[in-house]
């Protein structure tokens, strides 16, 4: 049964994406955990992400009540690479395919709310064109060439569109 929900989510993202995504394995019970195993966004030759183990628990029952809540995220082992090419486009841009224009003007009505976002033993790079080649060993913070190796991370985060409240709180 897992198997099957692997390929066909598998099939849905790739569909909706340029690049393609591939799941090793998945575990859980879908409607309150689910623990994906041996993830990776590829587009082109280049990997955007990969990580060994992604967990996500979540509560349905507060859908009731127009709340998506997440109990739980968790990256373990991931490596996120975030590249602009020459034309000064970031590679995670180009993933997406275009969808129609959505000329409603309804809003989304739910609050989003996540408890434990946690990155484990996460390497995350971003680098602007200029600097794609660029390893040196930077002595300060400078956004054009970020090389964060082993960051561990545990925040929350809150999302409301009414009245428009966006949170994030670091622990």
């Amino acid at each position: 049964f897992r198997g099957i929900i692997r390929e066909q989510a598998t099939l849905l993202i790739n569909d909706a994406i340029y690049g393609k995504v591939s799941i090793g394995s998945i575990q859980g019970s879908i409607l309150t955990s689910l623990k994906v195993y041996d993830v990776s966004v590829t587009l082109n030759a280049d990997t955007l992400v990969k990580a060994d183990k992604i967990d996500l628990r979540f509560n349905p029952l507060q859908l009731l009540f127009k709340k998506i809540k997440v109990t739980k995220v968790e990256l373990i082992n991931a490596e996120i690479k975030l590249l602009q090419d020459s034309n000064h486009v970031w590679n995670i841009e180009k993933l997406a395919k275009p969808t129609p224009e959505d000329t409603t003007t309804s809003e989304f009505p739910f609050v989003i709310d996540i408890s434990n976002l946690n990155l484990v033993n996460t390497h995350f790079v971003r680098k602007s064109y200029e600097n794609i080649n660029n390893n040196t060993k930077i002595e300060y913070f400078n956004a054009e060439i970020v090389n964060i190796s082993n960051l561990n991370l545990f925040a929350n985060a809150i999302a409301d569109n009414h009245p428009e409240v966006y949170m994030i709180v670091l622990l």
